[in-house]
């Protein structure tokens, strides 16, 4: 009986994953066929592919947001523990860092953008800290 490869769904999930830093491939399990080998090169590639166990950069040095050059990471960005939605976070606090200072009430425009980006906040980082 032959075998069958992995279907193309399946891997198409493991190169987000890989793409991630969450999959690594052990001896003889890279694909075969030349599709999913190139996708692991233009992976291999990407300025935002982990490298060993050092934390992704997503500004380089004069401040510019580094872009995906692969299509497979993702939008949202992880904090430390791994939680996606960190750009969520990095929203609501540029909001309320460029808030006038001065007055001392809120308009119900304000309140109204706090409200909408604070629900966009990944669950876990709704909760207080302790």
């Amino acid at each position: 009986m032959t075998k069958t490869g992995k279907p193309d769904g399946c891997w198409a999930g493991i190169m987000h994953q890989y793409a991630q830093g969450k999959h690594r491939f052990s001896t003889g399990q890279r694909p075969k066929s030349k599709k999913w080998r190139s996708v692991i090169q233009r992976i291999d590639a990407c300025p935002l592919t982990p490298i060993f166990n050092l934390p992704l950069r997503y500004i380089d040095i004069f401040g510019r947001r580094i872009l995906c050059k692969c299509g497979y990471h993702v939008n949202t960005r992880c904090d430390s523990r791994g939680v996606e939605g960190w750009e969520a976070v990095d929203d609501l606090a540029k909001y309320l860092v460029q808030l006038n200072r001065t007055i001392t009430a809120l308009s119900v425009g304000e309140t109204d953008e706090i409200v909408r980006l604070y629900s966009k906040l990944h669950q876990m980082d709704k909760q207080p800290n302790l």
